[in-house]
């Protein structure tokens, strides 16, 4: 399979991004459509002379909500890295110093939060785009040349050269918030920004800023050429409604092009992650994906999310019936009260002169003819009590669908609830729905962020980086360190959330404190404060605390020297125990070596006495065979021993005499059987 051509492959980005407009179109409709809603345009059936007053609900709802969004991340270390492994334990601490320092101190994250809280709220999508920013320096230095001695080997310095050095001036990830008009998303990918198989993104710039980016662009003396006006793409609206425009080449406006996605670039039938810049019909850029992850550098957020759609909802959709209700009341009171007699003065034919009727215009004093009840001023027309109550309905529904309410409605008076548990109850759901927003700001926008950053960090970043943990702590951070399995965890939390938590610490302050440590007591207060916002003091508490455990620590001169006298009691007391077991133990043994020797010799004697007796037994018995002897041969017993022995033998011999002539007899019967002539042989 060849590789692409180049004109080929721009024809087939530019195709996508083609494609791709009729689904960004139809998602911008509704965000128009919000935007229109939330500047409280004008609905175009307005008629001269009549009121067109537009009601800013949706306005007012976004400044109330838009500063409760910011606060909870600005406060100092958000971001928590914990392991996932035993293992991953030094990652995860060293990503925490160094994605912390990243983000609240050389990002400028209010800026950010800003612009994406008012994005996520007015179009109801925010879309962020990742990077890495990278600047350096060269400067020349002195640097002094050693030179060897080729006798001694001896090194010395043989005078100064300038030599150019590369500083880095700046090296951190980035991430800024696009407009959603020039961000075309991957219609197929749903709502899974892992499925996108890319995204176009059109921002402008400069041949400069193109040239001092740090990016390897190409082909710009050819654009430098082709400079063309910024709104040659009919669909581009410029961000500054203005129609000044910069004569030198340099600094006119280009409109730049970047596809981030997915092609078979190297012909081999599999797509890799690349990245291609263009202006009109020039590739710029054309390139594998730079960042680690190798995944398309955007981050999507959205407001009252669809299942199944990248796109979000805006809260002004939301409300927009009830502000038209209210635009049309309000507008009726106004044209009410404009077309009454407000401010004229009525008086009777005849019942003022010339000179009094100018005195009286002109606001002096003057006289009447008759009755001063002949003069009547004019006053605005009576406001039925119907139109308030209009009006009161749908500010509590602008308020329900929102979870915000304004100033006018912190009363409670007449609103959703006029008791006071109710009024806690609107409250409660008010946090709720607003710690809600925060956490899907936390969970979809900051934390793929952060993840993003940590995965370049593990790259980009510099061998070494000096982290700074207080004003006066610092720490020395190795790239090497950051490679590990680590978990994200944005550390978020509402002022209303804050309150509840700090009145149940300072519950426990009062009913507790008095049986509790002193350094237990200081951490308290030094959660207390960190929920009240007062880091400083916080520290303070917690560096009290440890100064307590400190001093637990470090024990009582008295009570030392009493542990010490009772050390040496018992240690006494256990001598001497011991010694007397050791008496004991000797006797014991005294005791057995006198047992066994008795033993011993018991054992000795009844050996000596059975020798005895068994010396007695032989005797007896050898006394015994003699005396027998003596009366057999004295009865003649052993003459009739030696015939009976004598017969025996005889009759022995007789018996096989007999049984040798049986055994003849059979023979010759058997030979006699066979015919065998030699009868009366026997070979036995």
């Amino acid at each position: 399979m060849e590789k692409p051509k180049i004109k080929d492959i721009l024809t087939k980005f530019k195709a996508d991004y083609t494609n791709s407009k009729t689904y960004h179109d139809e998602k911008m409709v509704d965000i128009l459509k919000a935007r229109s809603i939330y500047n409280a345009e004008l609905y175009g059936n307005e008629q001269e002379g009549k009121s067109k007053i537009v009601s800013k609900d949706a306005r007012r709802q976004s400044e109330w909500l838009h500063a409760t969004l910011v606060a909870p991340f600005m406060d100092d270390d958000i971001i928590k890295a914990e392991p996932v492994t035993y293992e991953d334990e030094l990652a995860a601490r060293q990503n925490e110093l160094v994605i912390n320092t990243q983000f609240t101190r050389k990002f400028d994250r209010y800026n950010f939060l800003v612009k994406a809280t008012k994005v996520y709220d007015m179009d109801g999508t925010v879309i962020a785009q990742c990077g890495w920013h990278s600047k350096t320096e060269t400067e020349t230095v002195e640097q002094a040349i050693v030179v060897v001695d080729e006798t001694t080997g001896e090194e010395y310095i043989g005078g100064l050269e300038q030599v150019e050095v590369t500083k880095v001036v700046e090296n951190r990830p980035t991430a800024v918030v696009r407009r959603n008009e020039d961000v075309y998303i991957d219609p197929t990918c749903q709502d899974d920004m892992e499925a996108c198989q890319f995204i176009v993104v059109r921002y402008e710039s400069t041949l400069s800023a193109l040239k001092s980016s740090g990016v390897k662009y190409s082909n710009l003396d050819k654009i430098k050429k082709e400079l063309t006006d910024i709104n040659a793409d009919e669909d581009y609206e410029e961000m500054e409604d203005s129609d000044f425009k910069f004569e030198d080449d340099p600094r006119k406006k280009l409109l730049v092009y970047e596809y981030w996605g997915y092609y078979d670039i190297d012909g081999d039938g599999i797509a890799e992650p690349i990245v291609c810049s263009w202006i009109n019909d020039t590739i710029i850029r054309l390139q594998g994906n730079p960042y680690p992850d190798k995944k398309i550098p955007f981050v999507i957020a959205s407001s009252n999310s669809k299942p199944f759609e990248m796109y979000g909802e805006a809260n002004a959709l939301l409300i927009d019936d009830s502000q038209k209700l209210k635009t049309a009341v309000i507008r009726g009171m106004v044209d009410n009260m404009a077309q009454s007699n407000n401010g004229q003065i009525i008086t009777k034919k005849g019942e003022l002169d010339a000179v009094n009727r100018k005195k009286m215009n002109q606001g002096k004093n003057f006289e009447v003819n008759t009755s001063v009840a002949n003069i009547q001023h004019g006053s605005y027309n009576q406001l039925p009590g119907s139109a308030f109550d209009m009006l009161g309905m749908a500010s509590n529904d602008i308020d329900s669908l929102t979870g915000t309410m304004g100033m006018a409605d912190r009363g409670l008076a007449g609103g959703i609830s006029g008791s006071a548990a109710g009024a806690r109850g609107v409250l409660d759901a008010q946090s709720t729905r607003r710690l809600n927003t925060v956490r899907n700001l936390a969970e979809n926008l900051i934390k793929p962020i952060v993840r993003k950053w940590m995965s370049y960090n593990a790259v980009f970043l510099e061998p070494e980086e000096i982290v700074r943990i207080t004003n006066s702590e610092y720490v020395t951070v190795k790239r090497d360190d950051l490679q590990g399995k680590v978990d994200i965890k944005i550390k978020v939390s509402t002022p209303e959330d804050n309150a509840v938590k700090g009145d149940k610490l300072a519950f426990m302050m009062q009913t507790m404190a008095p049986s509790m440590a002193p350094a237990d007591q200081f951490d308290l207060m030094a959660s207390w404060t960190e929920l009240a916002g007062l880091p400083v003091e916080a520290k303070k508490q917690r560096d009290r605390a440890e100064q307590e455990r400190k001093k637990a620590e470090q024990p009582d001169p008295i009570a030392e020297a009493a542990r010490k006298e009772e050390l040496r009691t018992l240690k006494l007391n256990n001598d001497k125990l011991e010694a007397e077991i050791l008496a004991l133990r000797a006797k014991g043994e005294e005791d057995q070596a006198d047992r066994a020797e008795k033993i011993a010799k018991a054992k000795y004697v009844m050996a000596q006495t059975a020798k005895l007796a068994a010396d007695t037994r032989l005797i007896q018995e050898k006394t015994d065979n003699e005396s027998l002897k003596y009366l057999k041969e004295d009865n003649g017993i052993g003459h009739l021993e030696k015939l009976e022995l004598e017969a025996q033998k005889n009759g022995a011999k007789m018996e096989i005499e007999q049984m040798k002539a049986k055994a003849n007899i059979l023979q010759m019967a058997y030979q006699a059987r066979n015919n065998d002539n030699n009868i009366g042989v026997y070979n036995g």
